[in-house]
């Protein structure tokens, strides 16, 4: 009951509620301060419900973000597999192998064999940056 006279004692504006003693207040005074009050109490909900939608709203977005990445993601590595494995696959890789074979025995093979390697190593590259990034991505989405 103190609680109630507490929030009828604080009211504060035009009205003669706030500056005369409660025990003199009328029952237009209480009603005008309880008309206050939910007018107070509904801009509350209105504000709780605009932050409720605002919070939806963000989760929303986080959860299409976070699919737009599991995405990306899947792309990398997807890449960096293909990537990887046409390389192993390739006509590149057959002359890499014999070049390494021949590498002594023939000059002009020595020569094929740096610009192969250089080509292998540019691809290497790109996978394990492929790669590295997928894994960032995937750690992130954990």
């Amino acid at each position: 009951m103190s609680s109630l006279k507490n929030i009828f004692s604080k009211k504060q504006g035009p009205g003669q509620a706030s500056q005369a003693p409660e025990s003199t207040w009328t029952v237009a005074d209480y009603r005008e301060r309880c008309e206050l009050l939910e007018v107070q109490l509904e801009n509350q909900r209105k504000e709780i419900a605009a932050l409720r939608t605002q919070a939806m709203n963000a989760e929303h977005e986080a959860h299409s973000t976070r699919r737009m990445l599991k995405r990306a993601r899947d792309a990398f590595f997807t890449a960096s597999s293909e990537l990887d494995n046409n390389f192993r696959l390739s006509p590149a890789k057959k002359a890499v192998d014999d070049a390494i074979q021949n590498y002594h025995s023939d000059m002009h093979k020595a020569e094929a064999y740096k610009q192969i390697k250089k080509l292998k190593e540019i691809v290497d590259g790109a996978t394990i940056r492929l790669k590295s990034f997928a894994n960032e991505l995937d750690a992130f989405l954990k």
